[in-house]
């Protein structure tokens, strides 16, 4: 990573404070899945960062998910889940 990112993520992008920030980021679906089979298959070793979500036992909840997938299309992106309990 690049050192400037480094630095304004350490310092909370304090060098763009007051800026609105506005982009568009094709992401392909499959890097997302990708991304999403790799954080249900990682450890939770962190408390969620939004003190809202602190309650809700995230590790737990993902020993649940069966099978988790992404779909785009026309602008909406689906979130498809198998949970078993």
């Amino acid at each position: 990573m690049p050192t400037w990112l480094q630095t304004q993520l350490a310092s909370g992008f304090a060098a763009f404070s007051g800026s609105t920030i506005s982009a568009t980021v094709p992401i392909k679906q499959e890097l997302i899945n990708e991304l999403l089979a790799e954080y249900l298959a990682e450890e939770a070793t962190s408390a969620p960062a939004d003190p809202r979500w602190a309650d809700v036992p995230f590790a737990q909840l993902k020993t649940l998910v069966r099978r988790a997938a992404v779909r785009a299309e026309a602008g909406v992106v689906t979130l498809d889940l198998e949970i078993r309990v």
